[in-house]
């Protein structure tokens, strides 16, 4: 069985396949950021394999300028993300694997619908976890989630940043990107913010015990370009998850209910015919890794409702 990578030649990609090639359905995961990784997911992938192994071939990959990837992030952008996975999807066929189903996870989610939207033949089916159906909505949580770890650190710096706040004749709120960055830069612990991401300690800890055996750290400088392409005037897909996806593809979204980001408390629901959602409620924006072994049950149960 193959662990290396089949493009590692010709594509800056890490990729590797987890599982029998004789599997009946082939995944790719599709990991969140941007500038995220696999690393952790694909360990603990392997530590569940009893459960998915004669069902499922799993193909993890870094995206550009990720993890365990190469690239320079000032190249990184969503296009290019969109057609990497063009590539890995042509060059394992090259191979005899077909991509049938893409699993992503937040950002990964996002780029995985796109990627669908400019290639509606290629796969058939989604697995979205941790996003919300309005993709545009978690960019101003995410600011709110600053601003309340600001106002619990200092109050003075807090008042300046509300006084800041723009508002137009109707009294709506609008948040300037760059007052967000700001605010990044001036929290005093920042890590705090973790606590609106989890659930589960847990399985938290044992995440990041993954991710410290694999040495791989996450990229703030392809974030921050990749970020960038995508929330500007010109960005050519619909802000709705869930529209343009072709009516003939089963789509399954997965969210936790302590996922602050998303908006994991409210239920999400869409006019697509195969379209369902699950609420985990002992997850935050993690379900896949806080309760992985529901995660990958129900990975399988909708697999296998396909023709």
């Amino acid at each position: 069985m193959p662990q290396k990578s089949y493009i590692e030649k010709t594509l800056p990609l890490y990729l590797s396949t987890l599982g029998d090639l004789s599997a009946p359905r082939t995944i790719l995961f599709v990991h969140g950021g941007p500038g995220g990784h696999s690393a952790g997911y694909e360990s603990l992938l392997r530590e569940y394999q009893r459960l998915w192994s004669e069902s499922i071939q799993w193909i993890v990959y870094d995206q550009y300028a990720c993890g365990r990837s190469q690239g320079i992030p000032d190249k990184a952008s969503h296009e290019r993300n969109i057609e990497d996975i063009e590539l890995i999807y042509q060059k394992l066929k090259e191979h005899g694997i077909a991509i049938d189903t893409l699993v992503g996870h937040s950002y990964g989610a996002w780029l995985a619908r796109d990627y669908h939207l400019k290639y509606p033949n290629r796969i058939r089916s989604l697995i979205l976890c941790g996003i919300d159906i309005d993709l545009a909505a978690p960019k101003n949580r995410s600011f709110l989630m600053d601003l309340l770890l600001l106002k619990q650190q200092d109050q003075k710096t807090y008042n300046s940043f509300l006084k800041g706040m723009i508002t137009n004749s109707e009294d709506e709120v609008y948040v300037p990107w760059l007052a967000a960055k700001e605010l990044r830069s001036k929290l005093l612990d920042s890590g705090k913010r973790s606590n609106y991401y989890w659930a589960n300690q847990n399985s938290k800890n044992h995440y990041f015990r993954l991710i410290e055996e694999a040495s791989v750290a996450e990229r703030d400088d392809t974030y921050r370009k990749v970020r960038d392409t995508l929330y500007r005037e010109d960005y050519p897909f619909s802000l709705r998850l869930t529209e343009g996806i072709n009516d003939d593809i089963p789509v399954l979204l997965i969210n936790g209910f302590h996922d602050v980001l998303m908006d994991g408390a409210s239920e999400k629901t869409s006019d697509l015919p195969g379209f369902m959602f699950k609420t985990y409620w002992q997850s935050g924006h993690y379900p896949h890794i806080e309760e992985p072994e529901r995660f990958l049950n129900d990975v399988m149960r909708f697999v296998s409702q396909k023709p």
